[in-house]
């Protein structure tokens, strides 16, 4: 991959992250994971079960991560500590019980590039030294250093065909072409 078509698929993925509901973004992470590792599994909630309080794990390593992907991070510390504490509880009862074991925990945030609060982290060290496990905090910017760690054609899978540099500079300038006469056009109709 050039550096030209590595800036572009950069471009791509963060709109991908922007445009992103919860369940979008979920689905985002966990198809990155997979394609990083296949023995990465994404879980489906079911029923009043829901997911067990993940969103996806690896047993062979013992990870399990928790999407939280919330409209708007602002203001919302008491509410993210909440539901990573509940998380981790809940996922170690749930998942332990059926004999999987729990070695580390991720807590992973759409933050949208604008990074958490100091508290998760701390949070997240309490949650280690509380469940004898390791605990991460992942947010977009980690999401996107696992994404190009990914081979050319995984990169192609999770955002689609990058296109060509030496083109984009043509078809932006004659979509330009018509929004102007457009506008043109627009204009002189309105004086007339």
């Amino acid at each position: 991959m050039t550096k030209e078509e590595r800036h572009i698929a950069r471009i791509m993925f963060k709109n991908r992250i922007y445009e992103a509901s919860k369940q979008a973004f979920e689905d985002l992470f966990t198809k990155i994971k997979h394609n990083e590792n296949p023995d990465f599994k994404q879980v489906k909630p079911q029923g009043s079960l829901g997911d067990g309080k993940c969103d996806g794990f690896n047993s062979i390593t013992g990870e399990y991560y928790q999407v939280y992907a919330p409209d708007d991070l602002s203001g919302n510390e008491a509410t993210m500590l909440s539901k990573m504490d509940s998380s981790i509880k809940g996922l170690k009862k749930f998942w332990e019980e059926k004999g999987f074991k729990v070695k580390k925990f991720y807590y992973v945030i759409k933050d949208d590039y604008k990074n958490v609060y100091a508290l998760l982290y701390t949070n997240a060290k309490k949650i280690a030294e509380t469940y004898h496990i390791e605990c991460e905090i992942l947010i977009c910017k980690d999401i996107e250093d696992t994404f190009f760690k990914l081979d050319e054609n995984k990169i192609i899978d999770v955002i689609g065909i990058i296109p060509d540099p030496l083109n984009i500079g043509n078809v932006e300038y004659s979509i330009m072409q018509e929004v102007i006469a457009f506008l043109l056009n627009r204009d002189r109709k309105s004086v007339v």
